[in-house]
Order: structure tokens, then C-alpha cells, then sequence
């Protein structure tokens, strides 16, 4: 089966869907039993080469039950090391001129609250 997962596949709804998707872009179906291979030697040019198909637009109307907020949590992050370090570096860059412009608040906040407590 791994090799298999190179190729294309048709779902039962009839429509090709990349080798690296696990779900039916058109129905949201799973890789399952009922799924066709489309291999290399199987596939027509027509179907390599199509675009996805969208489905056809709903009418404009405010929906009824809007979608809800779902909750996520990560449990694995992978990032290669020296993109990670790199991160690092313009995050760090980013904030002298963030550093920069509190040291102003700060100075010109300090000037105006001395500048009250003298006049006292």
C-alpha cells in the first residue's frame, strides 16, 4: 500500500484527488476499501493535468446556525534547526525597534509625572 500512496486516487464520488491527500476534497471521504488507485499507468492525461473541481456556490444568505469556534491543541511542532535559528535572529531584530519606542514612552511618561510632582 505505501506505494500506492504516490499516486493519485478516485473516490467514490468520482472525483481524483492528490496522492498526499487522506480525505476526498470534493466529499471529505477517507482512503478506504472502495477507493481506485490511479497510478502512472492508469491515470489519462486529462485527469493528471485537470484542476480541482469546487463545488457550485450556495446563494448568498446569512446562514442560520453560524459555524461555532473549535479549540485547538498543538501537540508536536517539527521545525528544521537552522530555520528555527533563523526565527530566532529576526525576532530578535524585531524588537530593538519595539525596545526603542517603550524606552520613549517610558521617558516621556517619567518627564510629565516628575514634571506634576514638582509642581506640588
Amino acid at each position: 500500500m505505501t506505494d500506492q500512496l504516490r499516486y493519485p486516487w478516485r473516490c467514490g464520488c468520482g472525483h481524483v484527488n492528490d496522492a498526499s491527500s487522506v480525505h476526498c476534497d470534493r466529499c471529505g471521504a477517507e482512503i478506504g476499501p472502495g477507493v481506485e488507485w490511479v497510478g502512472k499507468d492508469k491515470a489519462t492525461e486529462g485527469e493528471r493535468a485537470a484542476p480541482p473541481q469546487t463545488p457550485p456556490a450556495a446563494p448568498a444568505q446569512p446562514a442560520a446556525n453560524p459555524p461555532r469556534a473549535q479549540r485547538v491543541v498543538v501537540v508536536d511542532f517539527d521545525m528544521p534547526f537552522g530555520s528555527l535559528v533563523m526565527f530566532f535572529v529576526k525576532c530578535a531584530f524585531a524588537a530593538i525597534p519595539a525596545g526603542i519606542i517603550i524606552s520613549v514612552v517610558y521617558f516621556i511618561l517619567s518627564a510629565i509625572l516628575l514634571g506634576i510632582l514638582r509642581g506640588v
